[in-house]
Formats: structure tokens, sequence, C-alpha cells
């Protein structure tokens, strides 16, 4: 038995399937499988190497959750995904391409579009079936090799190519993160869910850009609209990384307005945003007719003054009041978007809702290795990070429900859960898990750390990233908080790099009546296999109940999570 076993035992009992003129075979998806071969018996079965190779053998019976196959049907007829309990449906049963379709090695590998992973299952007079793929054809099935115990590809023509299907248990799919309790009222906060302010997730954001200048800085005839509108965008990549963050599920739509001229506002709106914000919003708006633009039409309005005129930094305001109507969303850009891109896409976060992460009372860049949340994610430094966290895309609806879990707390101390953590720009596997520690405000969540650009452009793109989200603590204040790893990062590039929990690492975090140890086992090629334990002390109850009324506790500065 392999040491990835399953919290529980089987009895499985063989599938019973119908052959009519050799058809392909159409298979139940909703159960985990064992796959047996009749050259090597019923008392042994295909299973995953536990040494994070992807590497497949031939073994006795047990109850690794590697011998728990998971066949998927894909949309081009009666084929199948397979993949297992163990790793989940992030790696796929695949063909080694070392001789093209003459190849005879299989292992698990990333999930993807691959005809290597395209299986067909074909049966067999005697009841049981060949298993072929589109890479290597009929003419080449999935047989086993003897000397060495494992399978292989091979002609058509040997007894070891017949395989059999029996029903272990049930395929279940993720807990859901339950909704926080305790949400800040106000424009921005970490509300577990999509929240009240925000009731529908959107499948097309729709802004709208607008060119202003003023009495005593007007834009230059050099200052081409067009070409600053794709200079704000990216180029095009603005709306591609919503579009890939949120899985497809966004679809930023923005109108640059360039065919209107740039309409000057009086009086002296610059450096002075911040003491009337909401003013300035206004007569930028109301420096345009409803003829030229409705912007009660667009989910974001986007202010743009000329680059180098005194607006040093950028803001995102909710409800602006234009006449007797609210904007959802006004953008005011400021110099700082002009030469980072990636800062409207945090703006844009704040359109969607989402709080900042960095704090407001330590804001140079000297001091963030201070940071409770470090440099990560858009919302925290929109100048190192490339996308957002995992929380964020499970807040804004993006991240699908296969694709996250929530571990409640046990009755009783013991190991929870084992699972295969993928990284969140993948499609498949699960990218987030959330943690209950006793608190219906407050998570511990764990993900694969994103790509972060830090000194000489190197990328830290290894390891874990675990963290506590509070719904209680509004935007500038750190609702995300990092768990350190002190010997994860040199020391001198600060506490906010020390983040990334590397293979053997072993991570507790003590709340009121629950101690959660996270040990990351091994990493299988760019994703880590956990093991969470729970550890209950004097005066704990049982599993948190989540089931309660929002609270909302006013935030004293509504403004304060408004700007970048």
């Amino acid at each position: 038995m392999f040491f990835y076993s399953l919290l529980f035992l089987f009895l499985p009992y063989t599938l019973s399937v119908v052959c009519q003129d050799l058809a392909p075979l159409t298979v139940d998806t909703s159960y985990y499988y064992r796959l047996t071969n009749d050259l090597t018996g019923p008392t042994k079965a295909l299973d995953v190497l536990p040494d994070g190779s992807g590497g497949l053998a031939i073994v006795d019976l047990g109850p690794s959750s590697g011998q728990f196959w998971r066949l998927t049907q894909l949309t081009n007829g009666p084929k199948y995904a397979l993949s297992t309990l163990y790793l989940g449906d992030a790696l796929s049963l695949d063909v080694v391409n070392d001789d093209g379709n003459a190849s005879t090695h299989v292992h698990l590998d990333t999930t993807r579009k691959d005809s290597g992973q395209y299986w067909t299952l074909t049966p067999a007079a005697n009841g049981s079936f060949t298993l072929s793929n589109d890479f290597t054809g009929l003419d080449r099935p999935l047989g086993v090799s003897i000397e060495e115990s494992k399978p292989v590809l091979g002609s058509n023509n040997y007894s070891g190519k017949h395989w059999r299907l029996a029903k272990i248990s049930d395929v279940t799919g993720n807990d859901e993160i339950p909704a926080l309790k305790h949400v800040v009222k106000g424009h921005l906060n970490e509300q577990g869910n999509y929240d009240d302010a925000h009731p529908s997730i959107p499948g097309t954001w729709k802004a709208v850009m607008v060119f202003v200048d003023f009495d005593d800085s007007h834009a230059r005839d050099t200052d081409n609209q067009t070409a600053i509108g794709q200079q704000l965008m990216g180029n095009g990549s603005l709306a591609e990384l919503f579009f890939n963050q949120s899985y497809s599920n966004l679809n930023l739509s923005i109108d640059v307005r360039s065919d209107l001229p740039w309409h000057t506002i009086s009086g002296a709106w610059r450096r002075d945003w911040g003491n009337n914000i909401s003013g300035y919003n206004a007569a930028a708006m109301s420096s345009f007719t409803t003829d030229e633009v409705d912007f009660f039409a667009y989910d974001v309005v986007m202010i743009v003054p000329p680059q180098n005129c005194g607006a040093d930094r950028s803001y995102e305001s909710g409800n602006v009041t234009v006449g007797s109507r609210n904007v959802s969303s006004v953008i005011t850009v400021a110099d700082d978007d002009y030469t980072n891109w990636y800062t409207m896409a945090h703006e844009l976060g704040h359109s969607l809702g989402l709080p900042d992460l960095y704090p407001y009372n330590k804001t140079t860049t000297a001091d963030r290795h201070l940071w409770q949340g470090g440099p990560w994610g858009l919302m925290a430094d929109d100048y190192q990070s490339r996308g957002f966290v995992g929380w964020h895309r499970h807040r804004l609806g993006w991240l699908a429900t296969e694709r996250k879990t929530f571990v409640k707390a046990p009755t009783a101390s013991g190991i929870t859960k084992r699972t295969l953590l993928t990284p969140l720009d993948g499609h498949y596997g699960t990218s987030l898990l959330a943690m209950d520690i006793g608190n219906t405000s407050k998570l511990l969540v764990a993900e694969v750390v994103q790509p972060l650009q830090g000194a000489n452009a190197t990328e830290w793109n290894q390891g874990l990233m675990v963290y506590t989200i509070d719904s209680t603590v509004r935007s500038g204040y750190e609702p995300l908080r990092l768990v350190h790893n002190i010997a994860g990062v040199p020391s001198n590039r600060g506490a906010a790099w020390q983040t990334p929990w590397q293979v053997g690492s072993t991570m507790t975090y003590a709340a009121e009546h629950i101690n959660v140890t996270l040990k990351v086992e091994q990493q299988i090629k760019d994703s880590y296999f956990v093991e969470v334990r729970y550890d209950v002390v004097l005066g704990f109850t049982g599993p948190t109940e989540f089931a309660v009324p929002v609270e909302l506790i006013e935030d004293p500065n509504p403004d304060s999570g408004a700007h970048h």
C-alpha cells in the first residue's frame, strides 16, 4: 500500500457494461473506479507512484488514493480523461511522447487538451475492455509490462491489454467556502461572497474613458487621446488580464472617447483631489453634455487628465453624484497610470468591490517589508504583483466551485484533509484552500504563490502562500495578513518576502481553541501536496457555525478605501 492512503475503506464491485457492436463504452462518471488488468489479476491495480513523478505502477490492492480513478467525459464523444483522487483533476493520464505515435510510456501529466489525454474504452467479448488514446491510436492500447510491473502502450495482440473497472465510491464535490460575518459597511470590504453592493457577477464590464484638462494645465498638441488610451490599457493587456484572471468570466470593454476634444475644468483641481475628490469627479463629468456621453450607461467612468499635470495618484470612488443621479464607480487617472498599466487594473479591482491590502500608514517602497500582506496581489502592490490573490478570485465568483474547498474543524484532533494545491493561473485542480479557525469573520487560506516581480526582474513563484482574511478589517488596514515563513527567504529582503512555504515546511496557526497545522509534503510539477491537521484545545465546542446574520460595522472613514 502506498503512503498516500485514504481515511476510509472501500467495498468494490465489478462494473457491469453492455457491449453493442464494439461501440466505445460509456461510463458512469459519478464514481471512482479501480483499474485492474486480466494479466495481473484482480488482486493488483493501477496506482500512482508517491514520489511526485506522476509515474504509474501495478501494485497490490489497497486503500491508496492513487488507485481511485475518475473518468471525466470529454466533449468529443465517448472519450475520457483519467485522473486520480490522490492528485485530482489537475493531472491526467497521458502519453510520454518519446517516439511519436510509437511511444510506449504513460504517466500523469498536467491536464490539457492534448490527444494523448483523450482515452477510449473499447469492449471485448469477455467483459473486459481495451484502453487506447487518440495520440497513439486504437492499434496501440494500454497494457502491462510484467517485468517492470507498470503500464505500457503496445501492439494490439497481447493478453495484457484487457482492463476492468470496479466501482469504489461516489465522486464528491469540494465543500463550499462560507460567507463571512461582520462585513465592514462601506464601498470596499472582504466579505466572503459577492455582496449587496454588487448583487450579480458581471459578464461584461463596460467602461468609458474621457479626457479633461485644467485652466492652468492644458493638454498639449502632442497629447493624442487615442494613443493615451492605448497606453493606459497596456495596448490590450488590461482587458486580457481580466479575461484570463477571471477564467473567461469577465470581458472588460473600454470605450475610449478620443472623438471628443479635451474638456477644460474650471478651478484648481489638481493636487487637491484628496480634499474634494467627489467634487472633482462631478465637475469633470458635468463638463460633458448628455449628448456627448451618457455616463449612466457604463459600469465605470475613467477621467483622464494630461500626463505631468500635477495629478500624481490615482483614485477610485463609488457612487459619485452627477446632477440627481449616481455613477457607480469613477476612476480618476493620474501619472502612476501613465507609467504602469497595472495601476489601472488595481483601480478596476476597487470598481469590483475589492479593498486595498497595503496599509495607508506605510505606503513608501522602502517599508514594503513592514506590510502584513506584503507585496502579494494586485490590490497590495501593482508594481510587483501580476495577478489577483486566490481569495479575491473567489470573492468575485471567478474561481469555479471545483477549484476551491473549505476545511471545517473536526470534532476531535487529527488529520482532516490531504489535497494537491494547483496554481491559480491553471484551469484544473483545487487552487484555493480555506480553513476554519473558529471565527465567523476570519479564515486561514492557502494557495500556490504567483509570480512576483522582484529585484533584477526575478520572479518569486515557488511554494505556498498562507494568510488570514478578516472581514472586520476595512480597506487600507490590512484585511489580508500573511503567515510568514521566517526561514523561507534571506532576511535582507524583509518579512514581506518571507512568504512561500516550500516542500518540507510545516506551518502551525494558533487560534483561540484550535491549532491548524499545514504541512507541505511534496511538489508535483508546479503543484503542492499538503496535509491539514487540527489539534483542538480546552474550550473547543466544535466546528464553527457560519450560518449567522451579517452584522454591518460602520467604516469611520468611508473614503479611506477609495484611493490607490
